[in-house]
């Protein structure tokens, strides 16, 4: 989790703007999938970041009621992220159940309970609907989370000052001022 934090933030440049959501929920959805998943292969690893992120951010602005929820459009797109997050999920969760060893990763607590050999409690399918909703589940609240902590920390420079101080390690140069201009609402409001 520390290096893909410290990733995120080292890829922020000073004054350039940032989508913040939507940088939380690529680095949430990386952490996620690091921890279902264990490692992946580089490729592997960006496509599904890309797409968890993409689904999370769908699932986020989705209208829940009313005419807006019933619109066909928002609908097609949450199913167009979904359905390009499982498809390549389902390719990694299937070479794992083919895998002649046993995983250490947390997927592998589903895994014992799928398959041919396991009596099929969960079949590839199953496993992989758990893991699509373990997934977001950890995305879309993980990110909303940390998006709303770097908001407010950004409103109030003298806890930014003191978080900066806190976290920074022995040796590393002393944290940057904290920014003096009015942060963007969230939410575009």
């Amino acid at each position: 989790m520390q290096d893909i934090a410290r990733a995120t933030a080292a890829s922020w440049r000073p004054g350039q703007p940032l989508d913040i959501q939507a940088a939380m929920c690529r680095a949430a959805g990386r952490i996620a999938l690091h921890t279902l998943l264990g490692a992946t292969d580089e490729a592997t690893s960006a496509l599904l970041t890309e797409r968890l992120a993409a689904l999370s951010r769908e699932m986020t602005t989705k209208p829940l009621y009313g005419k807006a929820a019933r619109a066909e459009r928002p609908a097609r797109r949450l199913q167009q992220a979904f359905t390009g997050l499982r498809t390549p999920l389902a390719r990694c969760i299937t070479a794992r159940l083919d895998a002649p060893h046993p995983t250490t990763h947390h997927l592998s607590a589903l895994l014992t309970d799928a398959g041919p050999a396991a009596g099929s409690a969960l079949d590839g399918e199953e496993v992989c609907d758990e893991a699509v909703m373990m997934l977001t589940a950890a995305t879309v609240t993980t990110a909303s989370v940390m998006s709303w902590a770097l908001y407010t920390l950004a409103r109030h420079p003298l806890a930014e000052e003191k978080v900066l101080k806190d976290l920074a390690q022995p040796g590393d140069p002393p944290p940057p001022a904290p920014a003096t201009a009015r942060p963007a609402t969230p939410c575009g409001s």
